[in-house]
């Protein structure tokens, strides 16, 4: 790999690792009005609903 790309991904991964995410907000709540969903919920209903029928 080049190391530009390299440089690049290795700045992506450090901002995505170093914290700045590991705090949980209420963007959820405020932006639909309502509680956050459990992704796995969100999934298996979407499944149940058809979502990944062909």
């Amino acid at each position: 790999m080049p190391g530009k790309e390299a440089a690049f991904l290795v700045e992506v991964f450090a901002t995505l690792l170093d914290g700045r995410n590991a705090r949980v907000e209420d963007g959820v709540r405020q932006v639909l009005g309502r509680r956050p969903r459990d992704f796995s919920n969100v999934v298996r209903e979407a499944g149940a609903d058809g979502a990944w029928k062909e």
